[in-house]
């Protein structure tokens, strides 16, 4: 697969940080960008779940870039999932 251009990155597709099976349909997509969101949409009950499942689709997918929300109060437990990636 070609690195694109972020200007020619036409599809980008988000889905849920725990649903490993998502994860899967997702690199199967074709999208120019998979997104998985593992903070607004993956409830905290959830995130052991969704660390598992985002570790394997990163070891599956061909590039990695990891983004996260300017740090609140909130975002301080989600970047501190980032060290368990």
């Amino acid at each position: 697969m070609t690195l694109l251009d972020p200007e020619f990155r036409r599809t980008w597709l988000f889905g849920p940080g725990a649903d490993a099976a998502a994860h899967a349909a997702m690199l199967r997509s074709g999208a120019d960008v998979v997104i998985v969101d593992f903070e607004d949409s993956t409830p905290l009950e959830r995130r052991d779940e969704a660390r598992r499942a985002i570790e394997r689709l990163v070891s599956l997918a061909e590039r990695v870039a990891v983004a996260a929300a300017a740090p609140g109060a909130e975002q301080l437990a989600t970047l501190a999932d980032l060290d368990q990636l």
